[in-house]
């Protein structure tokens, strides 16, 4: 049994992961921020390495942290001490996040593992002894499966959830549902800000409402929301670079649609005039996440290879 020390990251997340391996046996202490990056009494977001010595981890796991990462140098005393680390960002990468992210797996050597869905992370790091794809770990027991979309009882619902630093991406959505709705075509589309979702059963009565979920097109991979989303049952449309397919295996038979800020438009209307296709999405995106995203596997699995 380890005693394993969780930084940062946002509830819906972390939480899986710390039941699942307090279910286990294992000693978990979470420090979760009050606002994404922004720690429980720290408002820089910035953790202290000497003050999470003293809690005498075995494993430390900071989750989505980034560019608020203290720099390297301090990490080493980790090594000394014979703690691991586990860090895991999200996608896009930063560029100051590549080379921490290559200076931990170098500084660390076999002490480190990296968890990312992003190609370019990879690529930059080229040692997969130090770096393994990363999988939202979903409490799948608990998400209702919820009937696909039937298109003669009601108007497609389509949702998009708002996150801090993807702005961009929003303004792209938003101007490619104006775009069609220009066009005649009849839909509901709404924004929800990541801060009116406080917890699970928030994000998934949200997921509920809705038929087709659209997530940030920058992303490499399928995010949170994209995967409470294919649990649900629901189609999705996001970030899911050919690069990510051809690295990681899990993604092969992922029924997250592949858009960009160029062809989003056209492939949400492809879905939108045949929108019977979405029964079919919606019954392979469960079946995904029953495949590859039950916390009951991805927890088994995280720290194994470390």
């Amino acid at each position: 049994m380890m005693k394993i020390v969780h930084m940062g990251g946002v509830p819906a997340a972390v939480g899986p992961i710390v039941a699942f391996q307090r279910a286990q046996g294992h000693s978990v202490i979470a420090h979760l921020p009050r606002s994404l990056g922004v720690l429980e009494g720290d408002p820089t977001g910035t953790p202290a390495v000497t003050k999470l010595l003293e809690e005498e981890p075995d494993l430390i796991h900071l989750h989505q942290l980034g560019g608020l990462v203290e720099p390297i140098s301090p990490w080493g005393a980790l090594q000394a001490a014979g703690v691991k680390l586990v860090l895991e960002l999200g996608s896009p990468v930063l560029p100051e996040e590549l080379d921490l992210a290559s200076a931990h797996a170098q500084l660390l050597g076999s002490f480190s593992r990296i968890l990312s869905s992003a190609p370019e992370l990879a690529s930059k790091l080229n040692r997969p002894k130090n770096f393994q794809w990363s999988a939202p770990g979903l409490p799948l027991e608990s998400i209702p499966r919820i009937e696909p979309y039937q298109p003669e009882i009601h108007k497609v619902k389509v949702l998009h959830f708002a996150l801090p630093g993807f702005e961009a991406d929003t303004a792209t959505i938003a101007a490619s549902v104006e775009a069609l709705k220009a066009k005649g075509l009849k839909f509901l589309f709404a924004t929800v800000a990541s801060d009116e979702l406080p917890d699970i059963a928030t994000l998934c009565l949200r997921l509920s409402e809705c038929d087709l979920l659209i997530e940030s097109t920058s992303q490499a991979s399928f995010g949170l929301a994209g995967a409470y989303a294919l649990a649900c049952g629901k189609t999705v449309l996001g970030g899911n670079r050919s690069a990510s397919r051809a690295l990681w295996t899990q993604l092969e038979t992922c029924p997250v649609m592949d858009v960009s800020a160029e062809n989003l438009t056209q492939k949400l209307e492809a879905v939108l005039r045949e929108p019977k296709s979405m029964r079919d999405l919606g019954k392979r995106g469960r079946a995904y996440a029953e495949n590859y995203l039950d916390i009951r596997r991805t927890g088994a699995l995280l720290y194994q290879s470390i």
